[in-house]
């Protein structure tokens, strides 16, 4: 699905209050680059995100992350989706596979690898550390029913 000349995904649909791409499968993941490094896909700029970042992300079975990070004021949340590794942060290093979720504050160490003999699959989500400014059932704002019975875009599009 990546052609070669693209860093992010193509915006498929795009309204007032969304927009819609595609990076493909979890298998075309491995497809994307970012500065090089294969298997990376960053979603900020071709979703429109205004206060974190996500990445989507493929590791190959015995790769690993070639360095330690923390960061200055992002933490970030890793979903694991598929395949199986081990994530460490400061000195504890624990096994990760689908359904893993791990949540690193800023002034975390982290670093991960892929153990398994398939693909490590997940996406990390990065936001400013204490950046929500309220609970999200507060937040949240009831808006009717849904329209199930409308066409979808492709259906109108054709």
């Amino acid at each position: 699905m990546n052609p070669a000349n693209q860093d992010t995904p193509p915006v498929l649909h795009e309204g007032d209050h969304y927009r819609h791409s595609s990076f493909g499968s979890l298998e075309d993941v491995a497809q994307w680059q970012f500065a090089g490094i294969g298997g990376k896909l960053f979603l900020k700029e071709a979703l429109g995100l205004s206060s974190m970042e996500v990445s989507v992300n493929v590791m190959q079975p015995g790769q690993g992350m070639p360095f330690l990070h923390s960061h200055r004021q992002n933490e970030e949340l890793y979903v694991f989706l598929s395949g199986s590794g081990q994530f460490m942060v400061g000195e504890s290093v624990f096994n990760v596979g689908p359904g893993s979720c791990v949540r690193v504050d800023p002034a975390g160490v982290r670093c991960w690898r892929s153990t398994g003999n398939k693909p490590l699959h997940f996406l990390c989500i990065q936001s400013p550390a204490g950046g929500l400014s309220s609970q999200f059932l507060e937040d949240g704002v009831g808006a009717g029913r849904p329209h199930w019975n409308r066409p979808t875009q492709e259906e109108t599009e054709a």
